[in-house]
């Protein structure tokens, strides 16, 4: 293709001069939104949100043969390469935050667990006299038994008043055993918050698990090649990275070495767990 006048020599002189820059074709016609967005600034990316509808791509045609008299010169925008190391480093700083915000959470569930083991300790006592008072009172509603029992023998005139006492003593016992079922029911529930939470300690402290191979993330590593000089502050994992010299350090490559080269003494883990 060509851009710019093709000047032949009957309209030599109407010879193309100017700037070009970001030069596509897409396949519709686009709308006012999005024209006012790419406009607005030269180095806006509006067009990489329309790469589905761009027939001819300005990064296409710039790797092309060229002809005539033709001069790069620089924009100031940020090469794809600036733009991503950007990303990634936005993309690291907020899972630095999560992963600040999962501490906070796990100390504050350390604090909620402890309170939970505490008021489940003192459901315990609470149970354990409330066992012994019941056990108490069937010895005594026993001996109460037997007692109306005998002055029924001996009082047979008093029925009615004996049948009164034997009435309050059954409903004492009712009461007993309500009280002992619903104290039972508390001491489920506080078992069931406790496994709960249990749970949301275990599932908070397996987030914390990190690879050896992040520290190629850091500036001093990443997107550099690999090479001898880099052997002191990687000497814990030098013996496989030895085979890798010259190599570019990206993102997939780390990703190999987690995958492929993860030795068991690489992976740290909370010490909790």
């Amino acid at each position: 293709m060509c851009l710019g006048n093709w000047a032949v020599r009957k309209h030599a002189q109407h010879t193309f001069g100017g700037d070009l820059f970001k030069f596509s074709i897409y396949s519709r016609v686009l709308t006012d939104t999005e024209i006012r967005n790419m406009a607005s600034d030269i180095c806006s990316n509006e067009e990489e949100s329309l790469n589905s509808i761009r027939s001819l791509r300005w990064e296409s045609i710039i790797l092309l043969e060229r002809s005539g008299s033709l001069t790069e010169t620089t924009t100031g925008c940020p090469s794809s390469e600036e733009i991503e190391a950007g990303r990634r480093a936005t993309l690291l700083r907020l899972i630095d935050e999560r992963l600040k915000t999962f501490e906070i959470r796990l100390q504050i569930t350390e604090q909620e667990l402890a309170r939970t083991k505490t008021n489940l300790e003192q459901s315990d006592a609470n149970l354990e006299n409330v066992s012994a008072k019941l056990k108490n009172s069937e010895q005594d509603l026993a001996e109460t038994k037997s007692t109306l029992k005998v002055f029924e023998e001996k009082l047979g005139s008093f029925n009615f008043s004996l049948t009164s006492t034997q009435n309050e003593v059954s409903n004492t016992q009712l009461e007993l055993t309500a009280t002992k079922t619903n104290l039972t029911q508390q001491l489920e529930s506080v078992s069931a918050s406790l496994n709960h939470t249990q749970e949301e300690l275990e599932a908070a402290t397996k987030n914390k698990v990190r690879s050896k191979w992040d520290v190629l993330f850091s500036d001093r590593f990443f997107n550099k090649k690999l090479t001898r000089e880099m052997s002191p502050e990687l000497k814990s994992t030098w013996n496989i990275l030895d085979l890798f010299l010259g190599s570019n350090i990206t993102e997939p490559f780390i990703e190999h070495l987690k995958h492929y080269h993860e030795p068991r003494e690489l992976s740290c883990t909370n010490p909790g767990n």
